[in-house]
């Protein structure tokens, strides 16, 4: 049996205090990240191959 193994999921509350804090590219799991760019909005992106 392949067990799959889970990312830790972003909550609300760890996103919110992300956008606040430094740039950077959080992931939230299976290809799905949270940028928060040096200057503009943060925004969601999801990496597909």
């Amino acid at each position: 049996m392949v067990t799959k193994r889970l990312m830790g999921k972003l909550t609300a509350k760890e996103v919110a205090a992300k956008t606040k804090s430094e740039p950077g590219r959080f992931a939230d799991g299976e290809g799905l990240y949270f940028v928060v760019p040096k200057s503009g909005k943060p925004f969601w992106i999801v990496v597909v191959n």
